[in-house]
């Protein structure tokens, strides 16, 4: 006796079906067909590290990331408000591995945030008016498939 109906959901994109038509061998090696179970399963990424990095004008943040991953999400845990205008990333900003993030409006105070190819993601501050006041973020790596 069924207590409930269990609804099945396919990983398989529907092109798989479309390009073998009706035939018994699938034109797809087992990594190809692993890549696209995981690009559906996982369309904004996987995360594969985290951390936490806080930065100041007298001091950098620095995190270290492996090769896996592909871009960074960042998340404000401890903003001072002193400090939120020159610090403030939205939360849920992307970096993508190379590129970078500044808060620089053409004002003297201002912070840096760059991912670097070899995987280095580096936090800058510019707030000289308080040079010891500091920002703190939670990173989320994320692997692309």
């Amino acid at each position: 006796m069924a207590l409930g109906s269990v609804n099945m959901v396919s990983f398989v994109p529907k092109e798989i079906g479309a390009l073998i038509g009706n035939t018994s061998v699938i034109p797809f090696t087992r990594a190809e067909i692993e890549a696209l179970v995981n690009r559906k399963a996982y369309p904004e990424g996987k995360l594969v590290s985290s951390g936490e990095a806080s930065f100041s004008y007298n001091k950098d943040g620095v995190l270290n990331f492996s090769d896996t991953v592909d871009y960074v999400k960042l998340i404000c845990k401890s903003c001072p408000t002193d400090a939120m205008p020159y610090y403030n990333v939205p939360n849920g900003t992307k970096i993508n591995r190379g590129g970078s993030y500044s808060t620089d409006t053409g004002s003297r105070y201002y912070c840096n945030i760059s991912f670097s190819a070899d995987g280095t993601l580096r936090f800058v501050g510019y707030y000289a008016a308080s040079k010891n006041l500091t920002a703190t973020y939670f990173v989320e790596g994320y692997h692309y498939y």
